[in-house]
């Protein structure tokens, strides 16, 4: 009997082991996980809630980045953002909202930490992540000219995933210079 113990004691360990290990794997590569099912469910296709705080252009797409200074994956994505930011033109673009969590981080502390990595947003704000149920950040939205959400990504992107990106941004705003080089 004491044996027998010993092996299930030893298979509930092993099994423990493997769970965290599975969920301590998500939390390193968030890039490897897709956005949450329930997000996307709730999100997908029909207008994004809590825009009206945010200075969207009325008829053009919009972007937005949920991120947060204190994100490592935010901060390694930071080029990429840049890149975006670069595309759009007060005459011919999209709108490029910056939303941080609320009660967590300030705007003084977000806008310095946007500042230093040389992204310029159209706006910026505070949003309860966690009533969102935000998968994770970064997390970036692709509206529609009708506010809709039409693309989701979380998670450091990989080159292809940065060029599904603009290539989708493309589609909605051909004048917004979404298209990648290579297309």
């Amino acid at each position: 009997m004491p044996r027998l113990e010993s092996v299930a004691n030893l298979a509930m360990i092993v099994a423990a082991v493997a769970i965290i290990g599975d969920k301590a794997y998500d939390r390193l590569h968030p890039a490897r996980r897709p956005a949450s099912a329930a997000f996307a469910t709730k999100y997908l296709g029909r207008p994004f809630p809590g825009l009206s705080s945010f200075p969207v252009r009325d008829g053009a797409p919009s972007v937005l980045l949920f991120f947060s200074s204190r994100c490592h994956y935010c901060s390694e994505s930071m080029p990429f953002y840049k890149r975006l930011t670069s595309l759009r033109s007060a005459t011919s673009g999209f709108a490029m909202v910056g939303i941080y969590p609320q009660g967590v981080e300030t705007e003084a502390d977000e806008e310095a930490y946007l500042a230093e990595h040389g992204v310029a947003l159209d706006a910026l704000g505070p949003m309860s992540f966690s009533q969102l149920m935000l998968p994770g950040t970064p997390t970036l939205l692709l509206l529609d000219q009708s506010k809709a959400v039409r693309g989701i990504w979380t998670g450091r992107l990989s080159h292809d995933k940065e060029e599904e990106v603009l290539q989708r941004l493309h589609a909605l705003c051909p004048r917004c210079g979404g298209r990648s080089k290579g297309t």
